[in-house]
């Protein structure tokens, strides 16, 4: 019997595994039973030892498997999972408000968007640019995905799965929390407590996520 399991998970949306430019990307090693050692095998020479969490670059665009093995007494050979990740050069999509023929995906100045909001929206990986010239722009949110406080009606649940997180995105994003998030979590009672600070402060971090381009 296999007395541990190492799936590799990622909390965002890699879609299809594939990623734009050099920005890290987060890996965590969900890991059950007895465990000696555990590595992480990047695929491009990069080799780190029992780390749950982990973020990894890539220099030059490539496919590169992603290997997490673990080792106790009973699999010194032992037990792995992998990953594929594809890196490409990054995406540049442009806007000037003054073109007067913008085709989808505006990769180009001559098929540039009007809006930024459009450039933002054409695409979906991690790491794309978007160019803008000279102009006025209204401002927008990333795929039109923003939080709200009201966002947040089973807090008791969140908190507790922030307390006590069992799924390892759970975990990721206890470590991505703010100082002020963790003290209203420590503050929070649950039901018949006021929800508005610890509401608010994740409010504020997940926005801050979402506008770096992580996907919870």
């Amino acid at each position: 019997r296999v007395p541990f399991t190492i799936p590799a998970e990622k909390p965002y949306a890699l879609h299809q595994n594939h990623m734009y430019g050099s920005d890290p990307i987060a890996f965590t090693a969900d890991i059950t039973g007895s465990l000696l050692r555990s590595v992480w095998d990047f695929g491009d020479g990069t080799v780190v030892t029992n780390q749950c969490f982990i973020r990894h670059a890539w220099a030059l665009p490539g496919t590169y498997t992603v290997r997490l093995t673990g080792y106790n007494d009973g699999h010194p050979e032992g037990v792995a999972t992998s990953l594929e990740v594809t890196v490409s050069d990054p995406t540049v999509h442009y806007v000037n408000a003054a073109n007067a023929a913008p085709v989808f995906p505006y990769t180009t100045w001559e098929t540039a968007a009007t809006n930024v909001q459009d450039a933002v929206d054409a695409g979906i990986l991690l790491g794309r640019w978007v160019l803008v010239t000279n102009g006025v722009y209204r401002a927008g949110a990333v795929g039109g995905l923003t939080f709200s406080v009201r966002d947040f009606t089973d807090l008791p649940s969140l908190a507790s799965k922030l307390r006590e997180p069992t799924r390892p995105v759970d975990a990721w994003l206890v470590t991505q929390l703010s100082a002020a998030t963790v003290a209203a979590l420590g503050a929070y009672a649950g039901e018949g407590s006021d929800p508005t600070p610890l509401a608010r402060a994740l409010v504020q971090d997940l926005n801050r996520l979402v506008n770096e381009d992580w996907y919870y």
